[in-house]
């Protein structure tokens, strides 16, 4: 689908957890990280593009050793819901458990991009963008839906890897003109990431997520949020 362009890789690690015990699973992490002193948490909003015959996530559901991703994203504070201004489109390549990612302002308010119909042609002129960094898009893509979760940033004091704990991921909305539902959805899980340059390997006190209901998953918030979504199972 495309070529990827040079950049440096981090590998990274995600750990699935019951939504339900996130308060628990915030406060195990505080025990053992510092607070991200710039970003420590923020709410995170996503629209994920595909193509017409869904080539990304058939990558996905294919377990393809190279994955990409193509979303727009912004921000806005995790306690008031106030959006922030700044905002990216980006192309994130998973290659084994390494990860590269590029990223580009979108060049559009962030009020536009939460609240505009998908459906506008508008839309589909982001993702032409990540061409000047670039990234080699040979189909064209559309908006397909959005998702938002909330996360808490951390890094390892040891390592210096950053942990990132996301709660309350759900689906707010969807591009009619690529999935009929509109219902909202919520998922019943939560994701620990752990993101570190250079390594291929996590901490052994990372494990102890189990007693979370906790399990290592290679987990795409894409992939899930689709089948919620459609009901859809691979």
């Amino acid at each position: 689908m495309s070529s990827i362009p040079s950049m440096y890789a981090n590998h990274e690690f995600k750990f699935t957890y019951g939504n339900h015990l996130a308060a628990k699973v915030v406060n195990w992490m505080e025990k053992r990280c510092v607070p991200d002193p710039t970003f420590p948490a923020s709410r995170i909003s996503s629209i994920y593009y595909d193509s017409r015959d869904w080539i990304i996530l058939r990558e996905k559901l294919n377990s393809e050793y190279l994955k990409l991703k193509i979303r727009v994203r912004w921000y806005a504070d995790a306690h008031s819901s106030q959006l922030f201004p700044s905002n990216f489109i980006e192309a994130k390549y998973k290659i084994g458990s390494a990860r590269k990612k590029v990223r580009m302002p979108s060049g559009r308010e962030s009020d536009w991009l939460a609240t505009a119909p998908m459906y506008l042609p508008d839309f589909m002129q982001l993702p032409p963008l990540l061409r000047s960094l670039g990234v080699v898009l040979r189909e064209n893509l559309f908006p397909a839906f959005q998702v938002s979760y909330t996360r808490r940033r951390f890094i390892d004091p040891l390592t210096g890897a950053r942990l990132c704990v996301d709660q309350d991921i759900h689906v707010p909305r969807t591009n009619p003109l690529m999935i009929s539902t509109t219902r909202p959805v919520c998922m019943p899980v939560g994701v620990v990431e752990y993101k570190q340059q250079g390594y291929d390997d996590f901490p052994d006190w990372l494990s102890q997520i189990n007693a979370f209901q906790g399990r290592r998953a290679a987990f795409s918030k894409y992939l899930a949020s689709f089948q919620h979504i459609t009901n859809f199972q691979h």
